[in-house]
């Protein structure tokens, strides 16, 4: 049986239904509109989804009923969705294509291995895949990983994280704290046996001596021989090697072990003297060409940066390159930076300034970011400053973006010594200059000729995008990755014999990384601050999720100690009516409906009658107000990009949506209370004044 959606409800999407309703090998499994108001209805008995719910669907492929086909091909492109997953056809061809979709599917399942050789897809282990954060959409270490994967049947995939981030790009996605009730090996055990998954390889990714340290706790989880790929995308290669050497001799030691690129694989070889093998972290997936403007010379020009900074400094760098040409060019306008906001708190923490040089437009991937990227003109990777690299990771650094720059075919200019893994490959692809520093005056003359000199750049830019379709191809990146994956599984043989991990010694509550765990009973108290941050206060349990709270990424030991690790969207570990009093500043905004449905529940289940929690946020109406400064398509995208993807806000709410649900779990009163004010003192913890016109401040009483 093929398994389709049709995409469009016109009068072509209803001579695709009678072409497919005559044979019994295909089952049409909804339709597709990109018009919201049919979103919700049926046809044919069929519902009628959006294409940001395909992901929930389970079918096989997708054929295009409309006279749109190209820009919706580009669409479902830019939203993950591989080329052998979407049909185009003839509108008048639908019988043919319906006809020839069964063998297109088998052939789909034959995955390619790198010795030439094919697997069917229901012949492929079980993959168990260990992330620090969950894989999603967004993440720059996800993309090596997703690319890796992309072949593979989602039923075969299960990630394992300890934090919670984005959208999970696996249906079937676990988070488990790395300490708390039960033990995290025993939680991960109990959750594979629940839903029946025997990982036949654990592919484990690791950026730093944190990512270590949670491997290890997974392993642990696992039966004993289970083979184990370390896949380090970054870290300190002395201390990688440490790691490998030490778990190498107990039960769970990597059976292969890969590195990013040839430049880690070779540091950490030298520390372990084991081999380690190069994977390369940079898989481009097409998408059609978007049509891309030319540009004179005395033209606007748009440059760009896209992702993390290895080395935050280098900002300055670029920033001073910039001003020189700005001051020769004042038409120039500012490089716009595509990166997580994490990014760019973290340079901000760090004493820099983006200045007038650099203006952050947000962070996005798939079809948004190919539309931002298709009317560029350049693209500035920075590494390092210096004539020679100093310290072995600005020699080995490869930025996780790359492969999109040069896919959306922009030149390169490449900040970056000649000993540097990145020079070495913008030179050999010809997709860019590499221009080496110290020299800031030879710098800046060299990125001013190439912004004069528009046939160079397209010169280089179709080297780029060349050079992705050439080298950054997904197809033999898949086929030598998996081709081990599938050896290592077939020499495993599962132990009947494994009854699960040791469960002695557990702890009922754990703090961060930075402080011991502590039991549930030694830390509660009867008032409970969610997603705290780092405004830790006296005498509250202070709980957070380690994730979006926390973008630098760094907790001062001081605080950390007193924050306690909680996913406040899963079930909450503390018993029936316990806390009188609690407290949340900016968060609720970072979840979506259904999550704050389950956090008001759990808040309800655990809070005593006549309990108040307060609950600060920037509420609809204020948002509107602020952000939306006209009623056409312009304005609204404007308050798209300010008030949701800029800060990854899902969702604003109104006094009469909080009503609602509140009312409906049973909390007895919702009162809305001003900035700072509260009748209950010990609630006056709001902290944003700049805020206080723009927040709905609730109390909900039990």
């Amino acid at each position: 049986m093929v398994d389709v959606v049709v995409f469009g409800t016109g009068s072509n999407a209803e001579r695709a239904w009678r072409a497919a309703s005559t044979r019994a090998d295909i089952n049409v499994v909804c339709f597709a509109d990109n018009d919201p108001r049919k979103h919700g209805a049926t046809l044919h008995d069929r519902a009628i989804v959006g294409p940001d719910q395909l992901d929930l669907k389970r079918f096989d492929f997708i054929v295009l009923a409309s006279m749109y086909a190209a820009d919706i091909e580009r669409q479902l492109h830019g939203l993950g969705f591989s080329s052998a997953a979407v049909v185009a056809p003839d509108l008048n061809e639908f019988a043919q294509t319906f006809a020839a979709l069964p063998a297109r599917k088998q052939a789909a399942r034959s995955i390619p291995l790198d010795d030439e050789t094919t697997v069917l897809a229901r012949d492929l282990p079980q993959v168990l895949i260990v992330t620090a954060a969950t894989l999603n959409q967004d993440d720059e270490a996800s993309l090596p990983v997703r690319a890796m994967f992309r072949a593979f049947p989602a039923e075969k995939l299960l990630n394992v994280s300890r934090m919670r981030s984005g959208r999970a790009w696996l249906a079937r996605s676990i988070t488990v704290p790395e300490a708390g009730m039960p033990a995290p090996a025993v939680t991960i055990a109990r959750e594979l046996k629940a839903r029946g998954f025997q990982p036949g390889v654990v592919v484990a990714i690791s950026r730093d001596s944190e990512d270590l340290a949670w491997i290890e706790v997974v392993l642990a989880g696992l039966p004993p021989s289970v083979p184990v790929i370390h896949y380090s995308l970054d870290g300190d290669p002395a201390e990688i090697a440490a790691w490998q050497v030490r778990v190498a001799v107990g039960p769970h030691g990597p059976s292969e072990m890969w590195a990013a690129g040839s430049a880690l694989a070779a540091a950490i070889e030298r520390f372990s003297r084991l081999p380690v093998t190069a994977v390369s972290p940079w898989c481009w997936d097409a998408v059609p060409d978007a049509p891309r403007r030319r540009r004179s010379v005395d033209s606007r020009v748009r440059t760009v940066m896209l992702g993390s900074v290895s080395d935050p400094s280098m900002l300055s760098t670029v920033r001073r390159l910039w001003r020189r040409c700005h001051d020769v060019m004042p038409a120039l306008p500012p490089i716009e930076w595509y990166v997580h906001p994490a990014d760019v708190q973290a340079v901000l923490e760090a004493g820099g300034e983006l200045g007038e040089e650099i203006a952050w437009r947000g962070s996005y991937s798939g079809k948004l970011l190919q539309e931002r990227l298709a009317t560029a003109d350049l693209a500035i990777v920075p590494v390092n400053v210096d004539a020679e690299a100093i310290g072995d990771r600005a020699l080995r650094v490869l930025p996780f973006r790359f492969a999109e720059l040069c896919g959306a075919g922009l030149p390169i200019f490449a900040i970056a010594s000649p000993d540097t893994a990145l020079a070495g490959i913008v030179e050999a692809g010809r997709c860019g200059i590499v221009a080496t520093g110290p020299d800031e005056t030879a710098m800046a003359s060299r990125l001013f000729e190439l912004l004069c000199d528009p046939e160079r750049c397209a010169e280089l830019g179709a080297n780029a995008r060349a050079f992705a379709e050439n080298d950054l191809a997904p197809g033999p990146i898949q086929a030598r990755t998996l081709g081990r994956i599938v050896r290592l599984a077939r020499m495993f043989t599962p132990s009947t014999e494994w009854s699960g991990p040791r469960t002695e010694g557990l702890v009922r509550l754990a703090g961060s990384e930075k402080a011991a765990s502590a039991r549930l009973e030694d830390v509660l108290t009867d008032r409970i601050h969610y997603a705290c941050g780092r405004n830790v206060l006296p005498g509250w349990l202070n709980v957070d999720g380690y994730d979006e709270s926390f973008p630098s990424g760094e907790v001062p030991a001081e605080i950390a100690g007193r924050i306690f690790r909680l996913d406040l969207t899963g079930r909450h570990p503390f018993p029936d009516n316990h806390f009188c009093l609690g407290y949340s500043e900016d968060f609720v905004e970072h979840i979506d409906q259904a999550e704050l449905i389950s956090f008001l529940c759990e808040c309800f289940r655990t809070f005593q009658p006549g309990g108040v929690l307060r609950l600060s946020s920037p509420g609809l109406e204020g948002i509107l107000r602020r952000h939306l400064r006209g009623s056409d398509w312009a304005a609204a995208n404007v308050l798209r990009e300010e008030a949701y993807e800029r800060w990854w806000h899902k969702h604003f709410l109104c006094l009469a949506e909080v009503e609602a649900i509140a009312r409906h779990i049973g909390w007895r009163d919702v009162r809305v209370a001003p900035y700072g004010e509260s009748g209950v003192p010990e609630l006056k913890q709001d902290t944003r004044p700049g805020q206080a016109d723009l927040n709905l401040i609730v109390e909900l009483v039990k």
